[in-house]
């Protein structure tokens, strides 16, 4: 009795896959139908993103230039006023060194006007 069900199973089994598989080829074809459309449609998206990634690199592009652009003006101000203000820092100096001869020449008179109080206090002229 075992043998017999399993031997039914086995036939059921067989029809019924039969069946499946009959169902599968005219299934097949719609799916493949189906298949196709997704894989078109899949192909259209990627030409679009594609074509999008190209503008984008183009935009970058001209971002680049707009930037080197603008980092080449930037360098020149820089070195101009880099220049001004050596020039600045050398008329500075000059001034400090004229200051310095003003400074001693006060020095030296306020020196001798000390010595010369100190004289007539002290009655020495």
């Amino acid at each position: 009795m075992n043998a017999t069900c399993v031997v039914k199973r086995e036939l059921d089994s067989v029809t019924i896959s039969g069946r499946v598989r009959d169902m599968n080829e005219k299934e097949g074809g719609e799916r493949l139908a189906r298949l196709e459309s997704d894989v078109k449609h899949i192909q259209t998206d990627v030409t679009d993103v594609k074509v999008e990634l190209r503008r984008t690199n183009d935009r970058l592009d001209r971002l680049e230039n707009k930037v080197d652009g603008l980092k080449d003006q930037l360098e020149n101000k820089i070195d101009e006023l880099k220049d001004q203000l050596k020039d600045g820092l050398a008329g500075i100096g000059q001034q400090i060194a004229s200051m310095k001869v003003w400074a001693m020449g006060l020095y030296a008179g306020l020196a001798a006007a000390l010595l010369l109080i100190m004289a007539r206090g002290f009655k020495w002229l």
